[in-house]
């Protein structure tokens, strides 16, 4: 790798040069970025040995991960080194600011492939580093690895994630994994807080009893194309490979580690994560990311779907890391999990560890009684059973991933299409004889994960894969629209398409079998009729919700907030009796940047000490948003005056008349409830059933102020009746509780 270090002289304030690397202290950790490389070498906390460094093999504590895939079926060192800094390229490293309250350090990548940006920012005083990474694709290809790592040394006891319901979970106790005899496990990264409830934003979190130690990441924002990625997490000190290493990865569109995808080029990704290192334990990391987290206030943005398919193969000297298989992949199904390149799966489901699939998809062949695998894996001996062509095929809003294998005399294609604005998958195939050959059988077994509960038939000639849910309930994917398959049988693991069946007789060479059929991801409903499979061109509007982070120095006071965004870092703020301070860096050009005020009037807006005019703020009393136009030039401080109707948030008193009403009540089909606000505010109406457990969730979110009327139809969170009996409607909107009886008289 060519380096190219920048001119860097004396550096007052935070940061000083040494020995070829720029040195952080900001009175909390001392921390080493290298010149050379631009990444994170390690972090010591002050007055202490305890040091988080990187000496597994040969990564730093920041590690942009790339792999490429060369699609050369002979041989089986097709897969490139997985570790891009061996890509070569060019790494510019410069220091952005340099202050005594804050400083930041920008680092830019140029390899070639995937061109990789971060900046770290550092605040005085504080546990944390905030980091903000972004790539760029500039070869488009297969790749196999593109993700963030987290990598240290250290003999961590225990660690945890958030999970995909937004829970924290355990993964290490005393360095003994509790999965599986694994420390491995993956979730959704935002499911909770697009659809469910959340109280902190995704996390990795370790702790060291020894030396009382906490070291943490959580991730507060993504690009829109990126929301449904999933986070992964190993290490250990008992049962992994290399002991006294910690790791965790934050692994892109959707995919998990170890798969593949195509890029294309232009191709923009990034995500911004906080770098946790203090004494303490688990609870005071989890402090730090709810304080972080701003349930309050949140914009909703459209998902931005990347679709592909493509072939997609590994190879290395571990069998169960190899394969060669076609990939597809968009917001709405994906292939290939950790572990498992058969795999078809919901991206925003992977709630499991190693079986975050609904099925894996593979050709059999029955062949003189014994059983034969038609799209085989690759096997222990290095060796064996390689495709025989791969291949992607890019149409006019269109892709395919197309693999060829020849097995004993049958020759094997399968194909996975997806389409541009399309929810679907289409799987194709054709088993031909290359010599005379006798298939007793040949068929297309879809086989179930453990996550499937049932498998539903649909009208004649559909079924649905049904799986339970933690988020969404019910998640599933229906086969539909089959050709070329004689009978349909399902057993008690899997479905199976056969295409030859009960065959006694040789056929000859050329004898071919084609076959097709569509599959249909869906989220949250059990299909009842074909009539709810949607057309093919369906594109589902996915939506997401973007947190506000709390500002700096006011975590307690949730009704302020700041939208994340690359461009932005708030360091610190101040409130004053009508007056809100926020100084940030801006990264140079002219953008918004929106805040959130609740409860306030903005009198005028002013930055860096001068005012601006009117037309390059807007403040929604609605919403309590205020955003702010400006060409913005690097340090900024921006101050808010309020006049007018500010109140402290205890100080709300309550309507003089708050009342929840339910009509009619009795109610045989459903019953009208309605409800008064007094000001902008989130709202969470649910009923509950007779034993008190939540039967339906009507409303959860924020709503505007004055008289709201909503339904409720008897029916529960899949869409199914409930008995009769009395039902509780609670309305919560955070300044009061009301409840409501209902009788349901069926």
């Amino acid at each position: 790798m060519v380096h190219l270090l920048l001119p860097l002289c004396i550096l007052a304030s935070m940061v000083r040069e040494e020995d070829g690397n720029l040195v952080v202290d900001n009175g909390r950790f001392v921390a080493v970025v290298s010149e050379s490389s631009g990444m994170l070498e390690s972090v010591r906390l002050s007055g202490s040995s305890f040091e988080l460094a990187a000496d597994y093999g040969d990564h730093s504590l920041f590690f942009p991960e790339v792999a490429f895939l060369e699609p050369d079926p002979s041989s089986w060192d097709a897969w490139s080194n997985p570790k891009g800094k061996y890509f070569g390229g060019r790494v510019r490293t410069e220091v952005l600011v340099n202050r005594d309250d804050v400083a930041i350090i920008g680092a830019k990548w140029e390899n070639g492939y995937q061109d990789v940006t971060w900046k770290y920012r550092f605040v005085r005083g504080e546990p944390y580093i905030s980091v903000y990474t972004e790539r760029t694709v500039k070869d488009e290809r297969v790749y196999v690895n593109f993700q963030q790592c987290v990598m240290f040394t250290a003999d961590m006891d225990d660690s945890y994630i958030v999970d995909y319901g937004g829970k924290l979970v355990p993964t290490m106790f005393d360095g003994w994994g509790t999965v599986r005899g694994s420390t491995v496990r993956q979730h959704s990264m935002f499911s909770a807080m697009d659809a469910g409830t959340a109280v902190r934003y995704p996390a990795l979190v370790w702790h060291d009893d020894e030396t009382g130690t906490v070291a943490g990441v959580l991730v507060t924002y993504v690009t829109p194309n990126q929301r449904e990625s999933i986070s992964y997490h190993g290490g250990g000190r008992s049962r992994v490979r290399h002991p006294g290493y910690a790791e965790g990865q934050f692994n892109w569109f959707g995919k998990s580690d170890n798969e593949s995808l195509y890029l294309r080029k232009g191709t923009k990704f990034g995500m911004e994560m906080y770098y946790y290192f203090a004494h303490g334990d688990l609870e005071d990391f989890d402090a730090f990311n709810r304080g972080l987290f701003n349930p309050r206030h949140y914009d909703i943005r459209r998902s931005e779907d990347y679709w592909a398919a493509s072939w997609g193969g590994r190879r290395t000297s571990e069998a169960r890391y190899s394969w060669s298989y076609p990939q597809a992949t968009s917001n709405y199904i994906s292939s290939q999990e950790l572990f498992r390149p058969r795999a078809i799966s919901i991206p925003r489901s992977q709630n499991g560890t190693l079986d975050p699939e609904v099925l894996d998809l593979r050709v059999v062949a029955g062949i003189e009684g014994r059983e034969v695998d038609l799209t085989p894996l690759p096997t222990r001996d290095g060796e064996s059973l390689l495709h025989k062509e791969a291949a992607t095929k890019v149409g006019d809003g269109y892709m395919v991933g197309e693999v060829t294998w020849d097995v004993e005399g049958l020759e094997n294609v399968l194909r996975y299409k997806v389409f541009e604005g399309s929810d679907k998958l289409i799987v194709s195939g054709r088993a031909s004889a290359l010599r005379w050959v006798r298939p007793e059988e040949i068929y297309v077994e879809l086989g179930f994960s453990p996550r499937v509960r049932e498998v539903a038939r649909i009208g004649k000639s559909a079924w649905d894969i049904r799986c339970d849910d933690e988020v969404y309930r019910t998640l599933g994917i229906a086969l539909y629209n089959i050709t070329g398959v004689d009978t349909v049988a399902e057993t008690k693991d899997a479905l199976r398409l056969y295409l030859v069946h009960g065959m006694k007789d040789f056929v000859p060479p050329g004898t071919s079998w084609n076959y097709e059929f569509w599959l249909f991801p869906h989220l949250g409903y059990d299909l009842e009729s074909p009539s709810r499979i949607t057309p093919l061109r369906t594109e589902p509007e996915r939506r997401y919700r973007e947190y506000y982070k709390t500002l700096p120095g006011l975590e307690e006071r949730k009704e302020f907030g700041i939208r994340p965004d690359p461009n932005v870092f708030a360091y610190s703020s101040l409130l004053g009796p009508d007056f809100l301070e926020v100084n940030l860096y801006m990264a140079p050009g002219r953008y918004p940047l929106r805040l959130f005020l609740e409860g306030r009037r903005v009198f005028k807006v002013l930055l860096d000490g001068t005012e601006l005019p009117g037309g390059s703020w807007r403040f929604d009393p609605g919403t309590g948003v205020l955003e702010v136009d400006a060409n913005w030039k690097g340090i900024s401080s921006l101050r808010v005056t309020f006049r007018g109707e500010d109140v402290e948030e205890g100080s709300r008193s309550l309507p003089p008349n708050p009342y929840l009403i339910a009509f009619p009540n009795p109610f045989n089909r459903f019953t009208a409830i309605k409800f008064f606000l007094p000001f902008h505010t989130y709202v969470r109406l649910s009923v509950y059933g007779p034993t008190g457990a939540e039967v339906r969730n009507i409303v959860c979110g924020r709503m505007a102020p004055g008289d709201h009327l909503v339904l409720w139809d008897g029916r529960d969170e899949r869409g199914r009746q409930v008995g009769s009996g009395a039902y509780i409607v609670t309305f919560d909107y955070g300044y009061g509780k009301y409840i409501r009886k209902v009788a349901l008289v069926r």
